[in-house]
């Protein structure tokens, strides 16, 4: 299997994609009928979205937390992205670089 990148790192790396607060969920689909990357699927009776594909979430998007009408929707946060992304580059070695 071949590694997607983000950024020259591989994605796989990168601890970036929603989280999903069940107890909050309303099951009204919005997130998986929006994101067009195939990071959700929906299981259960009533159906609930479940994250199974969560490196094909695009680092930075929070559309669907945004569009999440319960909130039920969490990613981390600005800081924990950028050192997520600082450590992978020290990883692989690549030279120090300002991230905003």
């Amino acid at each position: 299997m071949t590694s997607t990148m983000y950024l020259g790192l591989p994605r796989e790396e990168i601890a970036w994609y929603p989280t999903i607060d069940l107890e909050k969920c309303n099951g009204c689909k919005i997130c998986t009928n929006n994101c067009k990357h195939d990071v959700y699927t929906l299981e259960g009776d009533p159906a609930r979205p479940k994250v199974v594909n969560p490196y094909n979430c695009l680092v930075g998007c929070e559309a669907c937390a945004k569009l999440c009408p319960m909130s039920a929707i969490r990613f981390p946060s600005r800081d924990e992205l950028k050192r997520m992304l600082k450590e992978a580059r020290a990883k692989h070695g690549f030279e120090a670089a300002a991230i905003k």
